[in-house]
């Protein structure tokens, strides 16, 4: 009876032994791309710009500084200040959007860039007379 016992628990151990060896932890291999398993529940969860105002400038009709161009993706809020030296009315053509400008005031324009496209803006009741002064190009989304 002894060494049938002996056997039986020699056995076991045998049986548990390869059955440890079979399912035992595999080393993971490396992958390509790390993964972040980092989080923080006081981390933004998006970061979201600042919105950008372009400033342009005119003088006696004429751009005298800020961009010519404008890019924007639709979608996206659109804000510009301008300065004129004299009184006029600025239009931006295919959003039909009419500013009056001021000797020595900042007017903005703001708007939501909903067509994509490429609008110019230009003087209206201006002594140089209608004239593009830059243009606002709207790229689709």
């Amino acid at each position: 009876m002894r060494l049938t016992t002996l056997f039986f628990v020699l056995l076991t151990a045998v049986i548990l032994a390869l059955l440890f060896w079979f399912f035992r932890p595999q080393e993971a291999a490396p992958s390509a791309a790390p993964v972040n398993t980092l989080q923080s529940e006081s981390a933004p969860r998006a970061i979201n710009p600042a919105p950008t105002v372009y400033i342009i400038a005119l003088e006696d009709g004429h751009r005298t500084a800020g961009p010519a161009l404008i890019s924007a993706t639709q979608g996206d809020d659109i804000t510009i200040d301008f300065t004129s030296d004299t009184q006029a009315e600025l239009h931006l053509h295919g959003y039909d959007i009419k500013l009056q400008l001021m000797p020595g005031k900042t007017a903005r324009l703001h708007f939501t860039a909903t067509h994509a496209g490429r609008f110019e803006y230009e003087l209206h009741g201006h002594s140089a007379g209608h004239h593009a002064l830059g243009a606002i190009e709207v790229l689709p989304r």
